[in-house]
């Protein structure tokens, strides 16, 4: 029993280090997307846009080719929110911010608002699939 567990245990070692080789561990590429910090990020699947929801600007849609902010999204007009959640479809082309029970879903091609939704309890996870049509709201 004793050899056994030796053999499973560098079986076991010997897998995770040739699976560690295949993942380059350098970034290829990086720039500052919060000055002082943020609540919650994401990222689309193809890595063209992110979001960010910065703990002084309210959330934020950047281009990552060109590292520009593209939209600014807060759910009071004229002053920076505090945003808890946010989640961006994989395709990119919809994000949804959450303060406490309130979510507001965006077009990241025009920057408006497409919907705004009242929950009863208070949200600390949002999840959407690639195209934004399936949510996941807990």
């Amino acid at each position: 029993m004793r050899k056994k567990g030796f053999f499973f245990n560098a079986s076991a070692l010997l897998l995770s280090l040739s699976l560690s080789a295949c993942f380059d561990t350098h970034p290829i590429g990086q720039f500052e997307q919060s000055i002082q910090g943020h609540y919650d990020s994401d990222l689309s699947s193809n890595g063209l846009y992110s979001i960010v929801a910065s703990i002084h600007h309210g959330a934020s849609l950047w281009r990552t080719s060109d590292k520009e902010r593209v939209y600014n999204w807060n759910h009071d007009k004229g002053q920076y929110s505090q945003i808890d959640q946010v989640s961006l479809s994989g395709s990119g082309n919809i994000g949804i911010t959450n303060i406490q029970k309130t979510l507001v879903f965006w077009s990241s091609q025009t920057g408006q608002s497409m919907d705004y939704w009242e929950v009863s309890s208070p949200v600390t996870c949002i999840a959407q699939n690639f195209n934004g049509s399936l949510y996941e709201i807990v």
